[in-house]
């Protein structure tokens, strides 16, 4: 994936060829699409959830009709988009369908086109042919030499753009198909066990005049009625309707006798569950790229006539059955054989065909590589050991053999860290009694902050079974899911240990989380990490506990990129925004301020340890064993126990800063042996978010922080700013040797 960029795409954001390119980069690019039609009537609910549930912003209003009669209202169209480009800090512009060209006019940023069939076949040399055709061939010429590159999703597009456009260089026009999810259709066949209805014929374009639907009735009219009376035509209802064509061809496909089934909006698995159904898929449009319904067909097994148009040769030749001519006679001849079981090509071939020359990640593929040449980014390397690279961490670096920096400090640093077997269990053994002996005469041997995560639960249970007196400390930000606050009580009654939970002031709390918005920071975390810090030091003060046991652990924990987060226990940082960005006045936010950190660490000499890496700590067991004796609820991802930090790094941290926390911890686990790589490049492919439950969560943010959708789309868009521009701590603690606090291996 390129390095996180703005990209503003201009055509139609309600179409799902469209849609499809974009939402392959909207998770780490931030998406923007405006229209390029004169109204949105293609908007679905079906695409309107694809734009939502992928983090794409549609600007509302459409750009009208280029016109050059029409100046003024031209005019101010070209000024409103460069006014979102530069509002957006628009990296490159991406053009959507051959028409829309115009809207390059005048852009300074970098540009691309991708046409997709219709508007270079049928639209352009229409165009140029009319009354003012020299003027327009002359306006899209000049522009298309602006373009950094072209795609098209045939050949024969590619050709034609030869033609029209002769001076522009062959080796920037890239054939680049929509795609399809093949192997998804291809999984989808055992999931629904579908049997094929020898009668069922499927019309997979829509009732349009361009797909040319009445020529494969006219031709099961020429088909002995009691033929047809077994047929069932499957038919699909466009949504802009031509209500002329449509009312007059569904009239003639009801008077010959078959049953016809008309289709509605559906979503793909319906669609793809058609193919599987249809005895044979029937397209004759009037032109075409290359048809995303064919291969979809094609991936299904499903046998598939298409008309006599020069499709891509080495895709449909050999694997489709193709007409000669757009011939009634020909195609019901064609149909007899077929449903008779005579003359259907190879279909497994032809599912080969797409697997090599249709799948939507090769050809997103290959569009992103294009991207990365427009916009400099040739150079990612990614670890050949881990998932990083150096788009992740601009500090990596690699050895020869490709392995990164933070695998290489991994293994450095395990043997010093780690304790494993028997060597492991004698440490913790000893600083059990340790904790015992010093903890004589209070009422606590050790004191351990708790989330209700997998780690701080685990390491709760492990200390009560070690014979430990544990104060556990949780902090109640406002924010914990159900399934958290049942955890934490789950423990503290089936351990039998004593819990202190702090409860922030919620309005003050929430001033400063959203003074963090507003000075464009990465780490929003830092207010309730911070806190809890605080928190969890004072009651250790309180009650003269020696010792702090920590839930972080080398075997899942050990890699983070320095981008990744900020300093949580820089209270002067914290301090500074609020006090430009808040409101409300700090009064009992707990801060763990430079003299805090003095009694810490020399007054108290408070030890901080962290068990789990002495003992052998592998996430999955774990998680079975707290569930088995606690009663614990799995979250599905880390640190998800907590709905702001779900939110937080699932969506705002993709969407906004580019980055998917989720590398790093797969980075860790394929160190420690846990996962293999590509176990982890198939959990990456994966989203970051259920798109349900990041409804519903978003909705719970927006209504607590009491926000409307555009204002927090306001403050997604501010400008990005280093925490080191509000200002960090004075570093006078290092320089009398002072630490946060002494940590013991």
């Amino acid at each position: 994936m390129i390095s996180h960029k703005n990209i503003l795409f201009i055509g139609d954001p309600y179409c799902i060829h469209n849609l499809k390119w974009i939402t392959y980069f909207s998770l780490q690019n931030r998406c923007l699409i405006i229209g390029a039609v004169t109204d949105y009537s293609n908007k679905t609910e079906h695409t309107e959830k694809i734009i939502h549930d992928n983090n794409i912003r549609v600007f509302e209003e459409p750009l009208p009709e280029f016109s050059v009669k029409r100046f003024m209202r031209t005019n101010r169209a070209l000024k409103r988009l460069d006014k979102i480009i530069a509002d957006n800090k628009i990296d490159f512009v991406h053009i959507m369908y051959g028409t829309n060209i115009p809207w390059g006019y005048r852009l300074s940023k970098p540009l691309v086109l991708t046409t997709r069939g219709s508007d270079v076949l049928i639209d352009l040399p229409r165009f140029f042919g009319g009354y003012n055709g020299p003027l327009w061939e002359r306006i899209y010429t000049r522009i298309v030499k602006k373009l950094a590159f072209i795609t098209s999703t045939s050949a024969q597009q590619a050709e034609r753009i030869q033609k029209l456009f002769p001076d522009f260089p062959k080796e920037k026009i890239h054939v680049i198909r929509t795609g399809v999810n093949v192997e998804d259709i291809i999984a989808l066949e055992t999931q629904i066990q579908v049997k094929r209805d020898a009668n069922r014929i499927l019309l997979a374009r829509y009732v349009a005049p361009n797909y040319n639907n009445e020529l494969i009735l006219k031709a099961i009219q020429l088909l002995p009625a009691e033929v047809r009376k077994q047929l069932t035509l499957v038919l699909l209802s466009p949504i802009k309707i031509d209500r002329v064509y449509f009312t007059r061809t569904m009239e003639f496909a009801n008077s010959l006798g078959c049953t016809v089934e008309l289709k509605q909006e559906m979503s793909q698995r319906e669609m793809w569950t058609e193919f599987y159904k249809a005895a044979m898929c029937v397209m004759t449009p009037l032109s075409d790229g290359t048809p995303n319904t064919a291969l979809e067909a094609m991936s299904a097994k499903c046998p598939l006539v298409l008309p006599p148009l020069p499709y891509d040769p080495g895709l449909f030749d050999g694997v489709t059955m193709r007409l000669n001519a757009y011939s009634e006679q020909e195609l019901a001849e064609v149909i007899t054989a077929c449903l008779n079981g005579k003359n259907i090509p190879d279909l497994e071939k032809g599912r080969e065909r797409v697997r090599k020359e249709g799948s939507r990640s090769d050809m997103m593929d290959r569009l992103n590589q294009q991207y990365k040449i427009l916009t400099g980014d040739t150079g990612e390397v990614e670890c050949t050991r881990c998932v990083l690279s150096n788009f992740d961490d601009p500090a990596i670096t690699f050895d020869q053999a490709g392995v990164c920096s933070h695998c290489r400090r991994y293994d450095k640093e395990l043997p010093e860290v780690v304790l494993s077997g028997e060597k492991g269990m004698q440490r913790w053994q000893a600083k059990v009694a340790e904790l015992k002996r010093r903890g004589q005469g209070k009422k606590y041997d050790c004191i351990l902050g708790i989330s209700g995560g997998t780690d701080s639960t685990y390491l709760a249970l492990k200390a009560k079974e070690s014979g430990l007196r544990v104060l556990c400390v949780h902090l109640d930000n406002g924010w914990n899911s159900k399934e958290a606050s049942s955890n934490i009580k789950n423990i503290i009654r089936k351990l039998e240990i004593d819990l202190f939970t702090y409860v922030v002031d919620w309005e003050e709390f929430k001033d400063i989380q959203k003074a963090y918005f507003k000075a464009g920071v990465l780490d929003l975390d830092v207010p309730t990490d911070h806190a809890m810090l605080a928190c969890l030091y004072d009651q250790a003060i309180k009650h003269k506990i020696k010792y702090i046991l920590s839930g972080h652990n080398y075997v899942t924990e050990a890699i983070l990129p320095a981008n990744f987060n900020f300093d949580k226990g820089d209270a002067q940082n914290l301090i500074n925004i609020h006090a430009k960005f808040g409101k409300v006045p700090i009064k009992t936010f707990p801060l763990f301020r430079q003299k805090e950190k003095y009694l810490v660490s020399r007054i108290h000499k408070l030890i901080s340890i962290r068990p789990l890496n002495w003992i052998d700590y592998n996430k999955d067991a774990a998680k079975k064993e707290i569930i088995e004796k606690l009663g614990w609820k799995d979250y599905g991802a880390k640190h998800y126990e907590n709905i702001f930090t779900r939110f937080y790094q699932g969506y705002i941290l993709p969407r906004r800063f580019g980055i998917d926390k989720r590398k790093a911890h797969l980075a860790t686990l394929i160190c420690s042996g846990q996962i293999t790589k590509a176990q982890a490049e198939a959990e990456l492919l994966k989203p970051a978010y259920d798109p349900a439950q990041l409804e519903i969560d978003k909705q719970f943010v927006l209504n607590k922080f009491g926000w409307s959708e555009t204002e927090f789309e306001n403050l997604m868009t501010l400008p990005i700013v280093p925490h080191e521009e509000y200002g960090i701590e004075k570093p006078w603690s290092h320089y009398l040797g002072i630490q946060y606090f002494r940590r013991k291996k």
